[in-house]
């Protein structure tokens, strides 16, 4: 009974440290040196992800670029309900 009860431990803790081991942190993001916005935007909100990273304008427009080549992809005008 003795060994059965510190085998279910041994694994138990095993499986615990396992688990602890595999909850790293993720690495962390890297923001561009400089986004070059269309003329007269004002930046509000920034959004990152892995493959794009989008402005949000003060004028209600959502601007995404690509993150790797920096270039504007999407142009979206937000309309107000």
């Amino acid at each position: 009974m003795t060994i059965v009860f510190i085998c279910g431990f041994i694994i138990m803790m095993g499986l615990f440290l396992g688990q602890f081991m595999a909850m790293r942190e993720p690495p962390p993001q890297v923001f561009p040196d400089r986004i070059a916005l269309p003329l007269g935007v004002v930046a509000e909100t920034f959004s990152i992800s892995e493959k794009w990273y989008a402005i949000i304008s003060t004028e209600d427009e959502v601007i995404i670029f690509d993150r790797s080549t920096g270039e504007m992809t999407h142009r979206i005008e937000l309309l107000q309900k």
